[in-house]
């Protein structure tokens, strides 16, 4: 039943401290599962295996220790205390692991350019209403006309357009760059696949390394909360045959075609370097960790520019699937 569950909502979850996590459950008589983000499996824990800092924590309703005034209350006092109530909820997602997509799937089909330009426009709307710094809103509006680039990456094109065995829907337009889809399909051929990789990858090619480049390409690629301070490799992801180096389902001198991302703007089709996963200088690590520390930017600042772009996203998104045909 574990492979089926779904991802909690904001109502399920309560945050606990790793100490009183752990203490809670070293109980001998209570179980938990943890969500495995490379696989998307939960997975039991043992003694072996205990609660880590961040992650999320399954437990049985039965196992009690949780008040909905008072949060988590410890160890329940007595044997066979009332079980915590559940939460009735409107919906529920998918658990997402690291190469999983859902919000790319949504009941329509979008081109790539209209989708960045809705995302755009609901990124303008957030800057104005949050009264964002002009310096701050250039870097995000270039941000959101860039960040889904990756999706013209052919493994994801081809993923949106692979029909279910059996389906009788009509096929979309293999000409066209798609950035939503109206089904559920299989997942990418290259595990672990991130297209926000392949879109900060390409801004930062041919442009100096700079702060400014380096904060948009950062935003770009912490967009969905997958890629941030370090580009490495999976254990088990797809491998190309020869030596190139590879991360996150993306190989170097990866093609991204010419790809149109609104208003006038159409890209060269770029060749994907993934020479900034090495270390030294230009590297990734050394980018992202020059804008951590920087006086003006800093952990919380970065983080506020990443949220304002992922808000924007997602209402675009949510918009697109409320306007479909």
């Amino acid at each position: 039943p574990l492979e089926a569950f779904a991802a909690p909502q904001s109502a399920e979850l309560c945050r606990v401290s790793i100490g009183q996590a752990r203490g809670f459950l070293s109980k001998a008589e209570i179980e938990g599962w943890r969500f495995e983000t490379l696989d998307g499996q939960w997975r039991k824990l043992t003694k072996q295996s205990g609660p880590r800092p961040g992650e999320l924590i399954l437990l049985a309703s039965s196992t009690g220790g949780y008040d909905r005034q008072l949060g988590f209350t410890g160890p329940p006092a007595k044997k066979n205390a009332d079980p915590t109530p559940p939460v009735t909820l409107l919906e529920a997602g998918d658990s997402e692991a690291m190469g999983d997509d859902p919000k790319s799937f949504i009941d329509t089909w979008v081109r790539l350019e209209d989708h960045t330009d809705h995302v755009v426009a609901q990124l303008t709307r957030l800057a104005d209403a949050l009264g964002i710094d002009a310096r701050w809103r250039g870097w995000l509006e270039t941000a959101a006309r860039w960040h889904d680039l990756g999706k013209a990456h052919p493994v994801f094109q081809e993923m949106l357009l692979t029909p279910q065995p059996g389906s009788a829907q009509p096929a979309a337009d293999p000409g066209i760059l798609w950035a939503k889809s109206d089904h559920r399909r299989g997942r990418v051929k290259r595990r672990h696949f991130r297209h926000e990789l392949a879109s900060a990858l390409a801004f930062i090619q041919d442009r100096p390394n700079s702060r400014e480049t380096n904060a948009v390409a950062y935003i770009i690629a912490a967009h969905h909360g997958k890629v941030r301070l370090s580009i490495r490799s999976l254990p088990d992801e797809k491998r190309p045959k020869d030596d190139k180096l590879f991360a996150r389902g993306i190989w170097h001198d990866d093609l991204l075609p010419a790809t149109a991302l609104g208003a006038g703007q159409l890209t060269d089709p770029i060749e994907l370097d993934l020479s900034p996963m090495r270390l030294g200088p230009g590297s990734w690590l050394e980018r992202c960790l020059d804008l951590r520390d920087a006086t003006e930017l800093g952990p919380f600042r970065l983080a506020f520019l990443e949220s304002v772009l992922r808000l924007a996203d997602q209402r675009a998104s949510a918009l697109e699937q409320q306007e479909k045909p």
